[in-house]
């Protein structure tokens, strides 16, 4: 399913597909290499692998790839959600796929086949808005990663390979041969990667200034202390005396997290069930906080990103990196099955 994903995205790579028919000369003088084998290399998924089968309508799968080129600027969730829907008819379609790949390779044609065959389209998924949205997830996630691609040169490979006869027949068919293509698409994912790199570098910079200017307005706060570590923490209320006191220890909790915005990303007083856990089992600054309460005492941490997840995202991506982390904690129970 994977293999079938991928191709679904790079078969969407195309644009102006039912305008220009262009002629392979099989030269790359004065080409824009990387756009005519972004085409080129749609035309072949589309035409002689399983994504044949789908049959997609070129005109709105244009329209598609239009709409975003012109577009100022690329939001990631709306292009991340785009993707899910796709993955989401990709795996409606594969056993229809599937079964008709078997057919073709049996000799038997779809009128002729012994059982109904699964449909490609449904209702939820119209083979009209399907070739839409995979037009605009292709160049969604090229626009996204500043990847220039020139409209005439991608259509004149998209439309060479369509007329392509088979793949054995590309490098007489194509103005690239297929090691050329090859060399293009390994710079192009190269290229995603370091564009990839930077955005994440670029993230991690700006959340690191963002959580330290918030944790200094958090410092200020009347009660608000600050351990040697930096971890900044508020007793909020007393309780019996009975402390954690080795990283060992076991506490059973209810606890809310919320994000430097507000944002509640985890809540065992929403599930109703609080929870329990070595102080050695967590993030740091929960296995240092947690030592300063007693039991059915309550704190709020504020939590510096390098003692909660670092440079690693948590939650789906909702804790991104160099985030700070607000939780408030109340202490049930030290040791709670002694």
């Amino acid at each position: 399913m994977k293999r079938l994903f991928k191709m679904c995205c790079i078969a969407a790579i195309t644009a102006s597909m039912v305008s220009c028919a262009g002629s392979a000369k099989n030269t790359s003088e004065g080409l824009d290499s990387l756009s005519y084998t972004v085409g080129a290399q749609s035309a072949l998924s589309l035409k002689f692998t399983e994504m044949k089968y789908l049959d997609f309508d070129t005109e709105r799968m244009c329209q598609g790839m239009k709409d975003v080129l012109h577009m100022e600027s690329v939001n990631e969730e709306e292009m991340m959600a785009l993707q899910q829907e796709i993955m989401g008819y990709v795996m409606f379609a594969q056993q229809g796929i599937y079964m008709r790949m078997m057919n073709e390779q049996m000799g038997v044609s779809e009128e002729d086949s012994e059982v109904e065959l699964p449909a490609l389209y449904n209702d939820k998924y119209t083979r009209e808005d399907m070739s839409y949205k995979m037009g605009r997830s292709a160049i969604m996630s090229l626009k996204f990663n500043d990847i220039n691609i020139d409209e005439a040169t991608l259509i004149e490979g998209f439309n060479d390979g369509m007329a392509a006869q088979s793949y054995e027949t590309i490098n007489d068919d194509l103005k690239l041969t297929e090691e050329q293509m090859t060399k293009q698409m390994i710079s192009l994912n190269t290229l995603l990667q370091e564009r990839f790199m930077e955005k994440q570098n670029a993230i991690k910079r700006e959340n690191a200034e963002k959580s330290a200017a918030w944790l200094a307005e958090i410092e200020k706060m009347e009660g608000v202390q600050k351990s040697e570590s930096g971890l900044l923490y508020r007793i909020d209320r007393s309780g019996n005396g009975v402390f954690p006191t080795e990283d060992s220890d076991v506490v059973l909790v209810n606890y809310e997290g919320k994000l430097d915005d507000g944002a509640i990303f985890d809540s065992s007083y929403e599930r109703n069930e609080p929870i329990s856990f070595p102080l050695n089992g967590v993030i740091p600054g929960w296995t240092e906080g947690l030592k300063y309460i007693d039991e059915g005492g309550q704190i709020t941490l504020w939590i510096p990103s390098d003692l909660a997840y670092g440079e690693h995202p948590r939650q789906g991506g909702i804790i991104e990196p160099n985030d700070a982390l607000e939780f408030k904690v109340e202490l049930l129970k030290v040791n709670p099955e002694e």
